[in-house]
């Protein structure tokens, strides 16, 4: 994981290559162009979508340069411009090969702002360094009890990657968080390889949050994925 669009100097070694994927989020609507410093080679491919398949070759950079090097008098260290739209998703990615002696790599991206105050100018085109941030969502599942009443059920599961089923084991409608933790966990941990938390809420018939057992109508239980996946761990539940 990198906090920014840009490697350590001097560490990759030889003949390696490395790609680099995420979502360039725009901050304004305006024209950008990215800014590559590479050593020995890179190529940026970015998409007018969210979408992965939709990306295209953006730019290739000429031979290698200095460390954040990215002036030259043919501009062959830059993009061209696109017009962006503010809060949009857009998927890049960055694919750098090292062949041998130094490397390192660097983008920087310039926004052109229609909106400058007049008079300055050195605000209108600025190139700043990317950075990284990081917006993580644990995938999340929800089950609701509705007036539980100590009887007995199963959560079955299906894996959406083999269709294989998993049913857990029988649990009371009354159980614990911990409970229901244990008699599911082992659906996560054998195909995803993850642990999971489950936070569970009482609520009683006036739908307020209760902490009494006996007066409560509805429980819910929240499931949560302790890491990050790159799919949905299931498409249908089963009681």
């Amino acid at each position: 994981m990198t906090l920014e669009l840009e490697t350590y100097k001097d560490i990759r070694g030889y003949y390696s290559g490395y790609i680099y994927k995420g979502y360039f989020k725009a901050p304004a609507d305006a024209a950008y162009r990215f800014y590559v410093s590479v050593d020995d080679e890179a190529e940026i491919y970015f998409s007018n979508t969210s979408k992965p398949e939709d990306m295209k070759l953006l730019y290739k950079s000429p031979g290698f340069s200095s460390y954040r090097g990215y002036f030259r008098v043919d501009g062959g260290r830059l993009t061209k411009w696109m017009n962006l739209t503010k809060d949009n998703y857009y998927y890049m990615e960055v694919r750098m090969v090292q062949y041998q002696g130094g490397d390192h790599l660097s983008v920087a991206v310039e926004i052109q702002d229609p909106n400058v105050t007049p008079g300055h100018f050195h605000t209108q085109r600025e190139i700043q360094r990317l950075l990284v941030d990081q917006v993580l969502t644990r995938e999340t599942t929800i089950v609701t009890v509705n007036n539980p009443d100590d009887g007995l059920y199963a959560l079955g599961f299906v894996d959406p990657k083999t269709g294989t089923n998993f049913v857990g084991a029988r649990i009371n409608t009354n159980c614990s968080g911990w409970e229901l933790n244990v008699a599911i966990r082992d659906f996560y941990s054998k195909y995803y390889n993850t642990y999971i938390s489950v936070e569970k809420t009482m609520y009683n018939a006036d739908g307020l949050v209760t902490h009494n057992v006996r007066n409560h109508t509805k429980a819910v239980y929240k499931i949560q994925v302790q890491k990050s996946i790159t799919s949905a761990t299931t498409n249908k539940i089963n009681i």
